[in-house]
């Protein structure tokens, strides 16, 4: 399902993107290369690409340069994470939605609002 955010662009669902993920995967043949471990493995490569790019550049006109790399890592991170979800029968959506509900419990805006801890 393809929705409309608050800037007014349309994007696809969690669960929509997580089936086309699943798809780009099996048109490739490439289940048997998706094992979990190996799933975590290529997040923390990617994630570490990602970092990787912030290395040299710490002001905001720096990350100006650098925001086409910087979505194509973000992509590549949240693509294997989609993956994982896959390999193990998880909906991301419900996921997040339940990380988001433990996270709201521990840290409830009252107390947190404008720190970290």
């Amino acid at each position: 399902m393809t929705t409309v955010d608050r800037s007014g662009s349309t994007s696809k669902s969690i669960a929509q993107l997580q089936s086309d993920v699943a798809n780009f995967v099996s048109d490739r043949d490439w289940e048997k290369f998706h094992a979990p471990r190996n799933l975590a493995i290529a997040i923390t490569v990617e994630a570490a690409e990602l970092i990787d790019l912030f290395k040299w550049s710490a002001d905001r006109a720096g990350i100006k340069k650098l925001m086409p790399g910087l979505r194509d890592e973000l992509a590549d991170v949240m693509i294997y994470c989609l993956s994982l979800c896959n390999q193990l029968g998880l909906d991301a959506s419900e996921v997040i939605e339940a990380k988001l509900a433990k996270n709201n419990t521990k840290y409830p805006v009252e107390r947190y609002k404008g720190r970290w801890r």
